[in-house]
């Protein structure tokens, strides 16, 4: 792969696994990218997805995937076929307008309550992941692997972040209290509190 080639499939596996890669990692990557084929590339990333439908991106498991999709021709010199078989899995331009389709004809209610059920999962609306998460939703499968960590601006996170500093509070004040009930009792007992061991 050149690098442009390189650069789209990097929107490409963005859009298909939205989570944020580190550089090093990218780095490491993009090594690999070099010896691969672009179109198999292509097709194995769809693949990919297919068969990992989870947040997480991994090279290693990715590469698998891509050494067992077949080859279109083993040598770029090589002359290449006219037309390649039609893949199913490498359609990705027609899954992502199959999923639009599949989430506009959501009802406009059930969208709204998705507004609310999902507000600070981190899924901005009208992205690929929030489409997904409102479709899985109507047909009732599994959604908790959707779900991110919640965004420092959010609602969410400043209310576990002032039910955290509660928490911590009350910790605290029950071991001053504590040391402030068992001074008083040595002192009920005759003993002096102000020695220090």
């Amino acid at each position: 792969m050149d690098q442009t080639e390189m650069q789209t499939w990097h929107r490409e596996r963005e859009r298909l696994f939205p989570v944020k890669l580190p550089a090093h990692t990218i780095k490491a990557i993009n090594r690999r990218l070099e010896t691969m084929d672009f179109e198999r590339a292509m097709c194995a990333l769809s693949t990919y997805r297919h068969e990992k439908p989870y947040k997480g991106f991994w090279i290693d498991k990715y590469t698998v995937v891509y050494d067992a999709t077949p080859s279109a021709a083993t040598d770029r010199a090589a002359p290449r076929p006219a037309a390649p078989p039609a893949n199913a899995y490498c359609d990705w331009e027609g899954e992502q307008r199959a999923e639009r389709e599949q989430y506009e004809a959501l009802p406009t209610d059930f969208v709204a309550e998705c507004r609310g059920w999902f507000a600070d999962w981190g899924w901005p609306e009208g992205t690929r992941g929030w489409m997904l998460l409102c479709i899985d939703t109507f047909h009732g499968r599994p959604v908790d692997q959707y779900q991110q960590k919640p965004n420092i601006f959010s609602k969410q996170y400043e209310r576990e972040e002032s039910i955290r500093a509660q928490v911590e509070f009350r910790k605290e004040r029950g071991y001053i209290d504590l040391v402030a009930a068992l001074r008083m009792e040595i002192k009920r007992l005759g003993g002096n509190i102000d020695i220090v061991a």
